[in-house]
């Protein structure tokens, strides 16, 4: 084991990081740099929906059906006809989940699963260009995407596999907790709830699912931080680097330890960082923009009364009065995602594991001639896609309960419209005298 000294790596990942950014500052670069590290799940790895009104709105609209159903037995049953029966014949001709809504769900369901596969590969495959790009101070795309095509692909399969398993893990754990709440008695209606009887039937998953966790968080840094890097030196795929990784830690484990701790507490403190500096820039923006849309609002509202000319005024100033607060935000979380990937450069350079300076500055020399540009096309579609998502999914939450609504209404208005003799005989009954 080798003693690493944390405040030399600190000072050296500062230094390239510096480098990277600053000498010289080049607005390019650093949009190139911001376009790399979104699509390799850089921007956030340092920072580490479900509805709940969705299920409300079902069982509203189930609710109305049942209230439907029995208003339309209640109309048969003062025809004479049998209410179990009518009831019957309304849930075949008036389903309570219309097939438009399965259809809609489906599609955004398998639009979502396709966005998340392939967001997968491509962030498998720019992981070695953030990379690439940190280690050598090289802000390309298109040639490292080409170079690196084996070792993206060996990481997107193995990512699929681990994402796989975890699942499986934690829904395992979940399964533990339904059962034993279960087998207490929890889903039974007046179940007395106390803390003794919590803990007692969860505190077992609890444990396992915090064990999970760390394991995940200290799989995805190795992973993310020491194999790709491995990968992309060595010219090798997943599994040996791993392996490769497994020895390190096992060789290390003092020195490892010690680095995940200071990996966490720098994460910490970029989070607190990048919190003040966002917050005060939030303020200046919310400043500029009680400014700009409050002077259009006085003299275009107030004094001209003219509605449709600021509603111009908001749309021309603020699509790109909020792409420059977005492109602000980027810029405020680019330089810690770029000290990150520096930090454990350096600490695996210094770590005297076989991955030197040497070794990096012959990986900076090779280059391939051939450039790929599906280096830029697929991230294009990866955002049509994930905008495609956005809107139907909107769209859909918007309809679809509306859509429910208005159903459920015209079915109830139908049933008190029809005459009870001829809702009767229309399903076969006879009236009863």
């Amino acid at each position: 084991m080798r003693n690493v000294k944390m405040s030399e790596v600190i000072r050296l990942g500062m230094d390239r990081t510096s480098n990277i950014l600053f000498r010289p500052f080049r607005m390019k670069k650093w949009l190139i740099l911001i376009f790399i590290a979104i699509f390799a799940g850089s921007m956030t790895s340092f920072n580490s929906h479900g509805s709940s009104k969705a299920p409300v709105k079902n069982q509203a609209a189930k609710n109305a059906y049942q209230t439907n159903g029995s208003q339309g037995n209640a109309a048969v049953s003062e025809g004479g006809a049998g209410p179990s029966t009518q009831g019957a014949g309304q849930a075949a001709n008036h389903p309570a989940f219309p097939k438009v809504v399965i259809v809609v769900i489906a599609c955004i369901a398998a639009l979502v699963i396709i966005f998340l596969i392939l967001a997968m590969w491509v962030g498998s495959r720019f992981k070695f260009i953030w990379f690439n790009a940190i280690a050598t101070n090289d802000a390309s795309v298109a040639e490292p995407f080409h170079r690196h095509r084996m070792q993206g692909n060996s990481l997107f399969a193995a990512s699929i596999v681990i994402a796989l398993i975890f699942l499986a893990v934690f829904s395992a754990i979940i399964g533990w907790g339904v059962f034993n709440a279960f087998r207490a008695g929890a889903f039974v209606s007046g179940f007395a709830w106390s803390l003794t009887i919590a803990l007692h039937m969860f505190a077992g998953p609890l444990i396992v699912l915090a064990v999970v966790v760390i394991a995940a968080v200290i799989l995805g840094v190795a992973i993310d931080h020491f194999a790709v890097m491995i990968m992309a030196i060595d010219k090798i795929t997943f599994m040996p680097a791993l392996r490769k990784v497994a020895r390190i830690y096992k060789d290390n484990l003092g020195d490892i330890v010690l680095f995940h701790i200071i990996f966490l507490l720098l994460g910490i403190a970029c989070i607190i960082l990048t919190f003040v500096i966002f917050l005060a820039f939030a303020l200046l923006f919310i400043l500029l923009g009680v400014i700009i849309f409050g002077l259009g609002y006085a003299v275009l509202i107030a004094a001209a009364k003219m509605t449709i000319a600021f509603v111009i005024y908001c749309i021309v100033l603020g699509i790109p009065f909020l792409a420059m607060a977005i492109l602000v935000l980027l810029c405020i979380l680019l330089p810690f995602a770029v000290f990150m990937r520096s930090f454990t450069i350096e600490y695996l350079c210094s770590l005297g594991c076989g991955y030197t300076y040497d070794r990096i500055s012959a990986y900076a020399g090779e280059k391939s001639p051939h450039r790929s540009k599906a280096a830029i096309i697929l991230p294009v579609i990866l955002l049509i896609i994930l905008f495609f998502v956005f809107i139907i999914g909107l769209l859909a939450a918007i309809a679809i309960p509306n859509f429910i609504k208005a159903r459920n209404t015209a079915i109830q208005r139908q049933n008190a419209a029809q005459p009870a003799g001829k809702f009767s005989a229309s399903y076969g009954f006879k009236r009863q005298r």
